[in-house]
């Protein structure tokens, strides 16, 4: 796992990478069933977006998919942690000596959300 929160920190350092976290206390999100990834080019081509299921691959480019998977998209990056405190939440994570990081990373996600409530204020999802 050490060797995964390295990785994942690593590539948040990358100029053309944004690392968030989805914290469980979002709950069901956009995306959630379908993974989907919204391709954005520098040439004047249009965006994509790929989605991914059971059924086959997509590759959607009418402008209303596009609007609703960008939708999707800003309300799961609004809901996530900002990009620095995903990477403090790495290295805390990377850091832990617990044998068991699941229980480790369920109390530091506890400890996460509740700091998130007290600089937030009543702060609800």
């Amino acid at each position: 796992m050490r060797n995964q929160f390295n990785r994942m920190a690593e590539l948040a350092a990358l100029s053309n990478v944004t690392v968030q976290v989805v914290l469980f206390s979002l709950g069901a999100y956009a995306g959630l069933k379908n993974a989907f990834t919204l391709l954005q080019f520098i040439s004047p081509q249009s965006p994509v977006v790929f989605v991914e299921s059971t059924a086959g691959d997509l590759y959607l480019e009418r402008y209303g998919d596009l609007a609703r998977h960008e939708e999707s998209l800003e309300r799961l990056r609004a809901g996530a942690l900002d990009p620095d405190s995903s990477v403090r939440l790495f290295k805390r994570l990377r850091r832990s000596s617990n044998p068991d990081p699941s229980q480790q990373y369920k109390e530091i996600l506890r400890r996460t959300l509740l700091a998130q409530r007290r600089v937030h204020g009543a702060w609800r999802r």
